[in-house]
């Protein structure tokens, strides 16, 4: 798109996040995870957000097993890192979510409704 005077005007990269994580997905080879994404700062991990959640629902939201197969698409989506910490397979768990405050307080809401839509 042009804005008056003939600039040019950037997209936040949205839609450039959203083709490498549809990439990733698609890809044989496993994404490379080990390097620190472009978007995200190295100060986003002084001050997470933290939730904490019954175990069950954590693996409802984010799946089933150790890794957890939905948090790299979450992640990407988002732009946050997840951390989650499960003290208690039968107990509680805690989610670490790190990156700019209102990604980390809207990916919060999401995992909050979402968290409200499998109680139900």
């Amino acid at each position: 798109m042009r804005r008056r005077g003939g600039e040019e005007r950037r997209r936040g990269g949205a839609g450039e996040a959203r083709q490498l994580c549809s990439l990733s997905r698609l890809s044989l080879a496993p994404a490379n995870f080990s390097k620190r994404p472009y978007w995200f700062h190295s100060e986003f991990l002084k001050s997470p957000k933290t939730i904490h959640l019954e175990s069950w629902l954590v693996e409802a939201i984010f799946g089933s097993g150790r890794d957890g197969e939905r948090i790299p698409h979450v992640e990407c989506i988002s732009n946050v890192l997840l951390h989650v910490n499960r003290w208690d397979p039968k107990g509680e768990a805690e989610i670490l979510i790190f990156g700019r405050p209102y990604y980390q307080k809207d990916t919060c809401k999401v995992i909050m409704n979402l968290a409200d839509y499998y109680r139900e």
